[in-house]
Parts: structure tokens; sequence; C-alpha cells
């Protein structure tokens, strides 16, 4: 069970990487001009990083399945 808290902060996790995006993207576009580009970009390169950490954690919280 103690394995499994680590899964507690995914949440606040993920606001912090989309808040952080939104506040990089939103000082790019006042700078560049790009319609949005710039934001759904950040966001969808935070997503997926996001998301292979998730897996990676995920992986290693679970361990080697010996069969059983």
């Amino acid at each position: 069970m103690n394995k499994y808290l680590v899964f507690v902060g995914i949440g606040f996790e993920l606001l912090g990487i989309v808040g952080v995006g939104l506040w990089i993207s939103s000082e790019l576009e006042s700078r560049y001009q790009s319609k949005g580009l710039i934001t759904v970009g950040i966001l969808l390169v935070c997503l997926i990083s996001w998301l292979i950490h998730l897996v990676l954690l995920m992986k290693k919280v679970m361990g080697p399945k010996n069969g059983h």
C-alpha cells in the first residue's frame, strides 16, 4: 500500500505543470502574437512529458512481474 502513495500528488503535479506552461505561453504569446499556436504547442509538450513521467512511475512502482 505504501508504494501507491506516490500517486497521491499526481493531480497537483499536473496542475503545476499546466500552470507553468500557461504562464510561459502567455508571455510568449504577448511577444510573438501567434494566435494561440504557442499555447497549444507548449501544453501538448507538457502533457506528453507528464504522461511519459506517469508511465515510467507506474512501471517503477509495479516492479517486474515474476509470473505471479
